[in-house]
Order: structure tokens, then sequence, then C-alpha cells
């Protein structure tokens, strides 16, 4: 999951405080859920390349992509949120979606035409529950909410795991032999 970091509402200081409120409540509840996620700035989210609904940046790939209480959004933002959802992508609105861009301020009729069809905005701990449910989970442990990390290094998948009690069994979405390293 990528969630953006929310510099344009707290620039144009619409809802600013709201926002940056919201990205990291969502943080908490998706951090708490066991769910991997990295705040991402706009920039990267514009370079971002849209393959099989997903995006992908960095070396990093991303299923889903959470817009913060984002009254204020960079027109850049918008194009790429949009071009996401529509490509197959879970896109996520928490609390307010955007109604002001660096495109034309407010009132403006295309930034409105774009967010219509964006899917019915959540709270922090419905965002939680819903992403689990939108795809199968990466990881997953026996009888425990451990939390993990999962990073893409060459040909690796490494997953550091912690707060697992020993022996817990634990599920990895990887193909090949896994070692564990402490």
């Amino acid at each position: 999951v990528a969630s953006l970091y929310p510099v344009a509402p707290v620039e144009a200081g619409v809802g600013g405080a709201e926002a940056v409120a919201a990205a990291f409540e969502a943080g908490r509840q998706l951090y708490a859920r066991g769910v991997d996620f990295d705040f991402m700035d706009f920039e990267s989210l514009t370079r971002a390349r849209i393959a099989d609904g997903r995006l992908e940046v960095s070396g990093e790939t991303y299923r889903a992509l959470v817009l913060p209480a984002m009254r204020a959004a960079r027109w850049s933002t918008v194009l790429k949120a949009d071009e996401f959802r529509r490509a197959g992508g879970h896109l996520f609105v928490v609390g307010a979606p955007p109604e002001a861009s660096d495109r034309a301020g407010r009132d403006d009729s295309e930034l409105a035409a774009r967010v219509k069809d964006w899917p019915k905005a959540v709270t922090p701990a419905e965002l939680a529950a819903a992403v689990p449910a939108a795809f199968p989970p990466d990881f997953a442990a026996a009888g425990a909410s451990p939390s993990f990390l999962h990073r893409r290094i060459g040909p690796r998948d490494v997953w550091m795991v912690y707060g697992a009690p020993k022996g817990t069994e634990c599920a990895f979405r990887a193909v090949g032999r896994a070692e564990l390293w402490d």
C-alpha cells in the first residue's frame, strides 16, 4: 500500500492539519492490522509506472493507493490516481476527496468530473478493514498478528517479521527456498 504524504493540502492551506492527521491515523490503523505500507511523495507518484493494476516506482510495487483527506492535491496526483483506479488499482480516499488543485484552484469542473467516480471516502478504521479484503495478503501468521515489512532486493524477497511469538507458523506470498536470518 502506498499512502500519499499530504504536502499539497498543507501548502495550499486547505485542510492541511486534517490531512496530516488522517495520513498518520490511517498509517497507524494499517500497521496495527499488519498491512505493509509506505508513505509516498507526489513526485514519486507522478513518475510511477502503472502495470497490471499496480503502481511501480523506485523498485517497489503497490496494489493500493491511499489519499488521506487530500482536499487540495496536485493535478498530477489526481491524474495518476485516476489512471491507477481505471487500470484496476485499489484507490482509497480517507476523508475528503480533492476539491482544489494547482491546475485551476477550486470550482474546477474537470477535477470534479475526475473524482466523481472515485470510491466513497472511508475512515482510517474502515481503510484498515478494506485493504486486507481487497486483495490477498503477502503475509499471514497463524494465531498471531506480528508486524512485517516486505522488500524486493534484486531477485530476492526479504521479509522483516517482528513481534511473532517463537514457533509461530508464517506464510509468505513468494516463491523459492526460505532462509531464516536473525
